[in-house]
């Protein structure tokens, strides 16, 4: 928008609404965006209409009220879908899928994560990809599937590996460390943490680094493994 023109309906309400986030005003907030999405809306403007409705979600989460959040999502990515933004429906989707989680809805994260895994590998996305595997890996785990979710973690640690992001291969080993764990399979897992161990202590991430070594420090004394 050049000196010389007007702000529009739309375009003052965003501003207005920004401002009173910044000071703290979410509901005066929320009633603005909602009302600079309707308006965006009515002028068939769907990348503007989903920006705001983002701000809408992010408010709906800011102040726990995690379903009109989630509904919010759906909104955006129906939006996102008619624009034919991939990486913007894998945003959304993790996202969306991550308040599911948070709110217990495993089955329905999971569906999200899948998705958005789907649309990662549409574009060949090898972060996002590898980003969704571990969340389905979570999600498997944490409806204690976890033949699933073994299967999930060790795929996306191969994509972090090509991509060399280090504390995410570190968390993927002790993901897939904690799957053995619990499955009982005491060597594998001790095996899993060691490996997870260096990188954190070389990226100096100490609260990981501890829990670490007291993981592998409890399966050594169940082991009989002496540190001497």
């Amino acid at each position: 928008m050049s000196s010389h023109e007007k702000p529009s309906q739309a375009e003052t309400l965003v501003k207005e609404g920004h401002a009173l986030m910044k000071a703290g005003n979410h509901e005066k907030a929320l009633s603005l965006f909602l009302e600079a999405a309707d308006l965006y809306e009515k002028d068939s403007n769907l990348k503007d209409q989903a920006a705001q409705l983002q701000v809408v979600s992010e408010i709906y989460r800011l102040t726990n009220r995690f379903d009109r959040a989630i509904d919010t999502y759906k909104v955006i990515a129906k939006l996102f879908e008619q624009l034919g933004d991939d990486e913007a429906m894998i945003r959304i989707l993790n996202n969306m899928g991550l308040l599911q989680a948070m709110s217990g809805r495993f089955h329905e994260a999971l569906d999200c994560f899948q998705k958005a895994y789907s649309n990662a590998e549409r574009i060949v996305d090898k972060l996002h990809m590898a980003q969704q595997l571990g969340n389905m890996g979570s999600a498997c785990r944490d409806m204690k599937d976890y033949k699933k979710a073994l299967e999930n973690y060790e795929k996306a640690l191969p994509l972090y590996e090509v991509l060399g992001i280090q504390e995410a291969i570190a968390d993927q080993s002790t993901n897939i460390a904690y799957i053995h764990a619990m499955e009982d399979r005491k060597e594998e897992a001790l095996s899993w943490y060691q490996r997870s161990l260096p990188i954190y202590l070389d990226l100096k991430s100490e609260e990981k680094a501890r829990y670490t070594e007291q993981n592998i420090q409890n399966l050594q004394d169940a082991l009989g493994i002496s540190n001497v």
